[in-house]
């Protein structure tokens, strides 16, 4: 395994925006399902530990600047998303990139379909306040306060928040657009 992956470094160096390539470096190579299955479940932390701790070294030490892009990026509009009734959002707030792949894994085990996966603020410690506010346009409240807000409810948006990943939700048949924020 290199110190740095020289590919990464070499599309970092080319003029544009450098957090797509962060990203797919992160989700196809470091933490990719295809590692995932190709690893014990120990090398597979540790090498992508070691990887990404390598790298946050060299942008630290060279170009802190590249930080700044993780808070400018552009950022999915939840309430956009579930304008479309037929949309569940599920947020596990506090989870890590790298377990996206055992996650998804378990849902196919369960027999779920996931039609889009992707992160948000994975590198950038954020408090789940401050994401209520800019991605569901609600004022600085806790997450606990999302059932029930009525700039949810006004837009058909049925709101759950859970603090395990095991608590179960009563969906209704009439319940449409599906927000749901698990604290990891």
């Amino acid at each position: 395994m290199p110190i740095v992956d020289t590919v990464l470094i070499n599309k970092l160096t080319q003029a544009g925006p450098r957090l797509p390539v962060i990203k797919a470096w992160l989700m196809e190579s470091v933490w990719s399902k295809d590692r995932y299955e190709s690893l014990s479940a120990l090398d597979y932390l540790h090498n992508g530990e070691a990887e990404v701790n390598n790298f946050e070294k060299l942008i630290a030490a060279t170009a802190d600047r590249i930080y700044g892009e993780f808070l400018e990026s552009d950022r999915k509009d939840l309430l956009k998303e579930l304008s479309d009734t037929n949309t569940a959002v599920v947020v596990f707030d506090g989870m890590s990139v790298r377990e996206m792949p055992i996650l998804v894994a378990m849902a196919k085990k369960s027999g779920m379909r996931i039609t889009e996966q992707d992160y948000a603020f994975s590198a950038i410690p954020s408090e789940t306040m401050d994401f209520v506010e800019q991605r569901l346009s609600c004022p600085k409240i806790g997450p606990s306060q999302l059932p029930g807000r009525k700039e949810l409810a006004e837009k058909g948006i049925k709101a759950f928040f859970l603090t395990s990943n095991t608590q179960a939700l009563d969906v209704k048949s009439e319940d449409k657009a599906l927000l749901v924020l698990i604290q990891a």
